[in-house]
């Protein structure tokens, strides 16, 4: 029993090891892959937030002088396209960042292998539980 029990020790050992160097390993794919994500994103933001007030400004008094609107409607019309902008690049800021963390999946998919090879390797080892049969009484009758 020993000698099982320092041999599954030791492979959960290993496999801890070979566990971290996967997660190590997809670590630097994601970042690779986060890295010009993330450099779009803060770009992104912070160009939207430099220009877009004096570009919607520009749109909205453009409006009013042109076309004759009220400036209701002027700043209405350019804040709605401000915000459909915005959207379209959240939009694929969302989706260049949902993607960078799919190279977590091997190790995801690694972890649940082991976890279920060492459940399996686990229930081998324990011996069956011995029941002994008691035998217990049908009906006990109450004093009243």
């Amino acid at each position: 029993m020993a000698a099982s029990f320092s041999e599954l020790a030791r492979d959960v050992v290993e496999l801890t090891e070979l566990q971290g160097k996967l997660v190590a390993i997809d670590a630097v794919t994601a970042w690779q892959r986060m890295k010009g994500g993330l450099l779009l994103v803060v770009v992104g933001a912070c160009v939207l937030l430099a220009c877009l007030p004096i570009v919607l400004l520009i749109g909205a008094y453009a409006l009013i002088e042109f076309a004759g609107w009220s400036h209701t409607a002027g700043m209405a019309v350019a804040g709605g396209g401000g915000l459909v902008i915005a959207s379209m690049l959240l939009a694929v800021a969302y989706y260049r960042l949902k993607t960078m963390l799919e190279p977590f999946n091997r190790s995801r998919e690694e972890l649940s292998d082991n976890l279920a090879w060492l459940k399996a390797k686990l229930q081998r080892a324990q011996p069956a539980p011995h029941r002994e049969h008691v035998e217990r009484p049908r009906e006990v009758a109450m004093p009243s």
